[in-house]
């Protein structure tokens, strides 16, 4: 109903899902009340706005620069989805900026039960090792930290009760992160 407007989205990270909705009805209702629009079947579950704005006027304009994340999240992204376009990250490294925790792969790792107990125990206690030695770090005094397993919840549970096993000084301050989840 605007003369003009602006939409902001990013094909790259927002898409609708559509995953097991019944298309059959959509097309019923596209038939229904859409029957004289051109593009009716891009009405659908599977088109965000974005989208629509693109299909219908074109004229693009990307954005290349990106102010929230850091300069490594940037190049992750990059890396995955702007090869042809890289985003300029703007945000830079703070003063004192502790390096981030490097991914290493696990060499004797390994995954072991179903899907509702998965769990990777040598991964779990080289996990657990670099926080220690991130405890043992006067440069992480004061700091938070956080870990996020893509496994599932049987290797959350591992690592937390391995984490549990830590020395008095490190325990305060794990515990105090569990409190803050809820844990």
């Amino acid at each position: 109903l605007a003369k003009q407007v602006v939409i902001v989205g990013d094909d790259q990270q927002i898409s609708p899902e559509d995953v097991g909705i019944d298309q059959s009805q959509v097309h019923v209702l596209q038939q229904r009340y859409l029957h004289d629009f051109g593009l009716k079947e891009t009405f659908g579950t599977g088109y965000s706005l974005f989208a629509q704005a693109e299909i219908r006027y074109g004229n693009r304009i990307p954005l290349r620069e990106h102010f929230r994340c850091m300069p490594e999240i940037i190049r992750f992204s990059n890396d995955l989805c702007y090869t042809a376009n890289p985003l300029i990250p703007l945000r830079q490294y703070p003063p004192k900026r502790l390096d981030p925790i490097v991914v290493r792969a696990v060499p004797d790792g390994f995954r072991e039960g179903g899907s509702q107990s998965a769990r990777n125990q040598p991964e779990a206690e080289a996990l657990v090792e670099a926080i220690c030695n991130c405890c043992a770090n006067s440069a992480y005094k004061g700091k938070t930290m956080g870990v996020i397993s893509l496994q599932g919840d049987y290797q959350a549970g591992l690592i937390q009760r391995l984490l549990k096993t830590l020395e008095p000084a490190h325990d305060d301050h794990l515990q105090q992160g569990a409190e803050r989840r809820g844990d």
